[in-house]
């Protein structure tokens, strides 16, 4: 399984497909899709992105990583099509280390 992690516009049709179907599982499993806590302008800050897991060029999980102050982000919009695959430790992993790129506290 070979998952790479890019940098996508979020509001490409994958970006939006992957986001669809977060907000529905958080709407069965809590009632709420979590769509009000998030902004998709959120990620056009210069310390914020938007990535998407792709295995076989196949969108397969996605997550943002946005700036809520000088040395505090917040992952945000996370989720992954594959369960026990690694592709949310993978993006996690990914927006952990863009973090301190970024120079956020961890």
């Amino acid at each position: 399984m070979d998952i790479t992690i890019g940098l996508e516009n979020i509001n490409s049709s994958d970006a939006i497909i992957l986001m669809d179907e977060l907000s529905a599982v958080l709407e069965h499993i809590t009632g709420n899709s979590g769509r009000g806590s998030f902004d998709n302008a959120d990620t056009k800050n210069p310390r914020s992105i938007f990535v998407i897991a792709r295995e076989s060029d196949i969108a397969v999980g996605c997550g943002a990583l946005r700036e809520l102050s000088d040395d505090t982000a917040e992952i945000k919009r996370m989720f992954a099509r594959k369960k026990s695959s690694g592709v949310g430790c993978k993006i996690l992993t990914h927006l952990e280390e863009q973090a301190k790129k970024f120079g956020y506290c961890l």
